[in-house]
């Protein structure tokens, strides 16, 4: 099983029996079986036809579109069975009228305790907000000093792409991935909130990969290294899912 990115400006994307062919200007046709597909990352400027994103909803393969700067535009989430309790759940509390400060206030813990965890593994004895949020710049100059800063931005840029499309099947399994807005209208995006914590504490593994690397440093080269590290993208991802989780039964 394989992630697939399309990110060719004009790249057209069609059905051919039992896989998706990609045609891009200036580059041979590309057939990708459906069969080895998880996930598929798109830019927004792609060309798709309404059979191929069919046969992908009906695989439960999940497709994300992007913008150019690799912001989520949106997503297909596919055919999932959902647990609709918890999405209930998480509905209902985020109507009420304290729910964005709440949120907020739990997405800074979530971060001040990833940014505790990851000086702890640089045996920093960090503990004021104000300490913590100094590392995340350091951590930053270091990875720009290890690949250069364009490397290193692209490298952060393809782990949050990475982190999102994790996300996205993780809360699709969980009845969590629906749009939904706050008591003033507001869109709540967890894929994008929990994507991101989930490439911070994916830190010490970005600066792993950068101190190792073997060739070019380019996206199948770190989604290749991501993907044999799939426990503990797994375990750190579930265990903020797991958290969010908890904090949505306390609140109810």
């Amino acid at each position: 099983m394989t992630h697939l990115y399309i990110d060719r400006p004009g790249a057209e994307i069609s059905l051919d029996g039992p896989a998706l062919k990609i045609r891009a200007p200036g580059k041979a046709a590309q057939l990708l079986p459906l069969a080895r597909l998880r996930r598929v990352h798109a830019q927004s400027n792609c060309r798709w036809q309404t059979k191929a994103l069919m046969q992908c909803a009906r695989l439960g393969i999940p497709v994300l579109f992007h913008e150019a700067d690799s912001r989520l535009l949106g997503r297909l989430a596919g055919a999932r069975a959902g647990n609709p309790q918890l999405g209930r759940l998480l509905e209902a509390v985020s109507l009420r009228p304290d729910w964005p400060e709440l949120y907020s206030q739990w997405l800074d813990a979530m971060r001040l305790q990833t940014l505790r965890y990851l000086a702890r593994r640089n045996g920093l004895d960090f503990d004021s907000a104000r300490e913590l949020e100094t590392l995340q710049p350091a951590l930053d100059q270091q990875a720009a000093r290890l690949a250069g800063r364009e490397s290193a931005t692209e490298t952060r840029r393809w782990i949050l792409l990475h982190c999102h499309g994790w996300m996205t099947e993780q809360l699709a399994d969980l009845g969590l991935d629906r749009g939904l807005t706050d008591a003033a209208g507001e869109p709540l995006d967890l894929i994008w909130d929990l994507g991101h914590l989930h490439a911070l504490g994916l830190y010490p593994l970005k600066l792993n990969l950068l101190r190792r690397k073997h060739g070019p440093l380019d996206r199948p080269y770190v989604t290749r290294v991501l993907e044999q590290h799939w426990r503990l993208v797994d375990r750190q991802g579930a265990r903020l899912i797991g958290r969010f989780q908890r904090w949505l039964h306390e609140l109810a």
